[in-house]
């Protein structure tokens, strides 16, 4: 079964999609769609591809209803690795980076940047949760804005603090595919 998270950012990705206007989104970890859905609701018209492990024989199909045009049937770290793909408008990683140790993570980061405009990543403010339905549950690290400021070129963040265990935090990263953007973009 796909995985899935809450829909605390939902509005502030949509927001942060309508601003940027993008003609193709690459989407790492997109457990049920909830990205195609978002898109959908907004009808917005663009090639949407996603890195996904699939694990049920129904996945791959679910997901095209939902607006998806090529799944990429592999573990994230794999496939940047591989290092095969077009420029994107935009790659996505949403709930997904957590899931890795921080190099990993800041290696995934790293080589992305250089194949998008906009780098938009959603991650959990705590880490350390056990597997609930598979190994790649498991929070392996988690990031400070700081963290991600010192090293990378934000043009957008914003958090939920809906509790002490749902604070959700976004960056908008600037790619290096992206020679527009001088300053943050709201």
């Amino acid at each position: 079964m796909l995985g899935t998270s809450g829909n605390q950012l939902n509005q502030n990705i949509a927001r942060c999609l309508m601003h940027i206007k993008p003609n193709s989104i690459l989407e790492y970890g997109c457990g049920k769609g909830k990205l195609g859905i978002i898109i959908q609701a907004l009808k917005m018209q663009l090639q949407l591809n996603a890195v996904q492990k699939l694990f049920m024989p129904d996945d791959r199909q679910n997901l095209e209803a939902i607006g998806y045009n090529k799944i990429y049937d592999e573990d994230i770290k794999d496939f940047v690795t591989r290092g095969i793909f077009d420029p994107y408008d935009v790659i996505v990683a949403s709930d997904v980076i957590e899931h890795f140790m921080y190099s990993d993570a800041i290696s995934i980061l790293d080589y992305s940047l250089f194949c998008c405009k906009y780098f938009i990543l959603v991650w959990p403010s705590r880490s350390g949760s056990a597997p609930t339905t598979n190994q790649f549950d498991i929070h392996r690290t988690s990031f400070e804005l700081r963290q991600i400021t010192e090293r990378f070129d934000v043009v957008y963040y914003t958090y939920t603090n809906d509790g002490p265990t749902s604070k959700y935090q976004i960056a908008v990263l600037k790619g290096h595919c992206n020679t527009d953007v001088t300053e943050p973009f709201y």
